[in-house]
């Protein structure tokens, strides 16, 4: 299945098992960039008190830089 149908289970045990299994199918570049910038975001969520920019906030701000 492809991502984007994943997001439109409403069931979220097969919604979660559909983005595991969708996350073993990329190549092992795109899997290591994914974790990275997933992380990179994690730590700016960790400083939320600082930048003053919730989850949401953080990734429309740094995904046009990604893509």
């Amino acid at each position: 299945m492809h991502w984007f149908l994943v997001a439109g289970t409403k069931e979220f045990d097969e919604k979660i098992e559909a983005y595991k299994q969708c996350l073993q199918q990329l190549p092992a570049v795109n899997h290591a960039t994914l974790k990275q910038l997933v992380l990179h975001l994690c730590r700016l969520e960790l400083y939320f008190s600082l930048n003053q920019l919730c989850v949401f906030s953080l990734s429309v701000c740094n995904m046009p830089s990604v893509l």
